[in-house]
């Protein structure tokens, strides 16, 4: 087993807050991906989740009205007088991040978090760019606008480059805000002694400010292949830290 790994990010001062926190998704409690699993539960699916605590159904209907918020039937409810009676007696679901009409709907269609629709891969690529000239391997976001579509052009991640390494093996969050990868020396993305890093941004569209070296977890031996479980709570990598290559995993504390 490896050791216990923190993911704590650097240090926010109070003028770093906004006023008004966003409100957070609440993966696996009550969002719009878990509704699918749910209402397959109570439809008798019992292999599915059901977080949502749906009560047995013969059937069910679901009206999907883009733009039509919890709160703002609230806010207009002689606009909508029956769903605003829905919305009164009954709880509000999160959407995921980021809140767009193409991802909720994945979500609603898959009963997966953004990170696990498909629609965003990380990858590496030893293609030259800007920010590559050596052409040693780096990680890129692969995206499509939906599953089976094609992947559109892979985008380079230039402030994880390393110029004198390799950056291989990304594993992105559900979110899409934390990148695991591993780090590698200069043409050695195949072998050689490579360590386990962790990136964060805060929002999809901007850029990994921070990055680290996971020092609990990296050894003299070779650690790869960063693998976040959905919940967020595990992490499984590969180390030959005992001469012989095995699979291990490190319980990760919220940042």
């Amino acid at each position: 087993m490896g050791g216990p790994m923190t993911t704590e990010g650097p240090p926010a001062s109070v003028a770093d807050l906004p006023t008004s926190l966003p409100t957070l998704p609440r993966y696996g409690e009550s969002t719009l991906a878990d509704l699918a699993g749910s209402v397959l539960a109570s439809l008798g699916a019992r292999s599915e989740p059901n977080p949502l605590g749906l009560p047995d159904a013969d059937r069910v209907c679901l009206l999907v009205v883009d733009g039509m918020g919890w709160e703002l039937l609230r806010d207009h409810q002689a606009a909508a007088p029956f769903l605003s009676e829905l919305a009164m007696t009954g709880r509000p679901l999160t959407a995921g991040f980021p809140a767009t009409t193409a991802t909720s709907l994945a979500s609603l269609g898959t009963g997966r978090p953004p990170g696990q629709h498909g629609l965003v891969m990380p990858m590496a690529s030893t293609r030259p760019a800007g920010s590559n000239p050596s052409a040693s391997y780096q990680t890129y976001l692969a995206a499509r606008p939906a599953q089976g579509a094609p992947f559109a052009t892979p985008v380079p991640i230039p402030e994880l480059d390393s110029p004198d390494g390799s950056t291989v093996d990304g594993c992105l969050s559900d979110d899409g805000l934390t990148l695991f990868f591993s780090a590698t020396p200069a043409g050695d993305a195949g072998s050689g002694d490579a360590d386990l890093y962790v990136a964060w941004r805060r929002a999809t569209g901007e850029p990994f400010s921070f990055k680290q070296p996971l020092d609990d977890l990296n050894t003299a031996g070779d650690e790869r292949d960063p693998w976040l479980t959905p919940a967020g709570k595990t992490l499984y990598f590969t180390s030959d830290r005992d001469g012989v290559l095995n699979i291990y995993t490190a319980q990760v504390q919220p940042r």
